[in-house]
């Protein structure tokens, strides 16, 4: 497979082949393939795998159920008829995991911490059977008319969308359950998708980054009940904004780590993802 030949500046690109290899760095140019999460609210996956493939799509199962890699796109995906009637989502695989840790029950109340523009959100409802509360909350406006539009298309109906600071978060007078942060992070395992993010990254810009999740996830520790459990997750493969977030959760917030997984980008197509778990 074709490796393009962007790298990221030499600061950087020493400090992830030191801590993960040359063959990772160069992974993290390899161009994706399309993956996708069937709907269950609205169509089976042997439903929509049978749907697509007469229109010629190949898929392949992937490593998460309900959920497909293109192989061969006949067209675009989000044209067919089957994305607007909102039977699936177009979606990595590594970013169907957070909801999938969180695992919220029909019981749960839930924040979606950094919401937009509703992949996560709607796994969530998906989980949930379209029960009990979501509160979703973002401020990025592109982002959030997409949110709407996804919400509506997907059929979620358990969700309260606001356009809302997660910093200020308090401000709602309420207790969450269990809380999804996928954190704005420095995108440094999603370079693939966007070549410009691999020439800006500096210590400097992750660190940025870094205290802005480390001040989110105080502000989601401040409104879980006791007991309760945030899902905490980047698109990121520096430590500093996963384990130094996760570390600082458990030194300062008195949360616990219950586990943690680092995706790293791979040839198979897997974007760099973070995902931990913290109770209160």
């Amino acid at each position: 497979m074709r490796v393009d030949t962007v790298v990221f500046e030499k600061e950087i690109q020493q400090r992830y082949t030191q801590l993960y290899g040359a063959d990772v760095v160069r992974s993290c140019f390899i161009p994706l393939k399309r993956t996708l999460r069937v709907n269950t609210l609205r169509i089976t996956a042997h439903q929509l795998r049978e749907r697509l493939e007469k229109q010629r799509f190949e898929l392949s199962a992937g490593m998460l159920k309900d959920s497909f890699v293109i192989e061969r796109e006949r067209k675009h995906l989000g044209a067919t008829l089957e994305h607007l009637l909102g039977y699936f989502y177009i979606q990595e695989l590594t970013s169907m995991i957070p909801p999938r840790w969180l695992n919220p029950l029909p019981t749960d109340v839930v924040l979606d911490m950094s919401a937009a523009p509703g992949g996560k959100t709607t796994y969530l409802s998906e989980i949930m059977k379209n029960q009990g509360t979501i509160v979703a909350i973002d401020t990025d406006k592109r982002k959030n008319e997409a949110m709407l539009a996804n919400l509506e298309r997907m059929g979620t109906r358990n969700v309260t969308f606001f356009n809302f600071d997660a910093l200020q978060i308090k401000d709602l007078n309420m207790t969450f359950s269990k809380i999804l942060l996928d954190a704005p992070c420095s995108a440094s395992g999603i370079v693939m998708k966007d070549k410009n993010v691999a020439r800006k990254l500096t210590l400097s810009y992750i660190k940025k980054y870094a205290e802005k999740q480390k001040s989110l996830l105080s502000r989601a520790a401040d409104v879980l009940g006791e007991g309760g459990v945030i899902t905490y997750s980047t698109c990121s493969i520096d430590p500093l904004e996963n384990e130094g977030v996760t570390d600082y959760a458990q030194s300062v917030l008195g949360l616990t780590l219950k586990r943690k997984k680092q995706f790293l980008p791979n040839p198979n197509g897997l974007v760099g993802f973070y995902v931990g778990e913290l109770k209160k």
